[in-house]
């Protein structure tokens, strides 16, 4: 099966690293073929792209890649979606590890078989603390809770999906706020869809957000109000 993986960056190659590591050995297997779309933003630990496109390129053999004047978290979602060819996307921010085995033959056997879902996230919360937080749980069986928004952690997506929704989103704003039945751009939109967390393999958490240690260790970058951009600490 191909499979487009749309990943926004910056630069930290040691951090998107150790996130493509842990997807290849937990997740991506051998079976299918990947495209890494990747979007590096000009911020991050040193002003040097290469090195990022350099650890992408060493886990994926088909890398497409751009590198924008100014950081855009939007945009860099935008562009990755634009690209979009494969029918099933894998959005991957850079700061994720995945933290168990994941049978991904499996899993997309499942995500063939429920196609009422546009998208199929891997929860970074064990499955009591997810069922107890989502308050719109209105599905489940031995793989899938419905939950009530999409998120922007690891998570497969739809081509329709992402087509549309690249076409809607507004240039301005944080991406994942825009997902929402309340946005004025997207709401029509996502009220038609649905989505879902992947849990078949059980009671534990699947993903780790790594950028937040990351930000509070280097105190180099920091998340502006609503999360557009990363932006230099004062």
């Amino acid at each position: 099966m191909n499979i487009d993986i749309a990943t926004s960056a910056t630069i930290r190659p040691d951090i998107l690293n150790k996130t493509l590591s842990s997807f290849r050995a937990n997740l991506l297997n051998s079976n299918h073929e990947y495209r890494l779309i990747i979007n590096i933003d000009p911020v991050g630990e040193k002003k040097n792209p290469k090195k990022v496109l350099a650890v992408a390129r060493s886990h994926f053999d088909n890398v497409v890649h751009r590198i924008p004047r100014s950081p855009s978290f939007v945009g860099a979602v935008i562009w990755c979606w634009s690209q979009v060819e494969a029918d099933l996307v894998f959005h991957l921010e850079d700061d994720w590890t995945m933290d168990q085995p994941v049978d991904l033959d499996k899993m997309l056997q499942t995500i063939s078989a429920h196609d009422e879902f546009s998208s199929f996230g891997l929860s970074k919360l064990v499955l009591k603390v997810l069922l107890k937080r989502r308050k719109k749980v209105t599905f489940r069986d031995s793989a899938l809770i419905e939950v009530d928004k999409m998120s922007l952690n690891p998570v497969f997506i739809r081509r329709g999906f992402v087509n549309e929704a690249s076409r809607l989103l507004s240039k301005k704003g944080n991406p994942e706020k825009q997902l929402r039945v309340v946005n004025p751009h997207c709401g029509k939109f996502i009220k038609t869809t649905r989505h879902c967390m992947y849990i078949e393999q059980g009671q534990g958490a699947l993903v780790t957000d790594i950028g937040r240690p990351w930000m509070r260790k280097s105190r180099l970058y920091t998340k502006d109000i609503g999360f557009t951009k990363w932006k230099p600490v004062s």
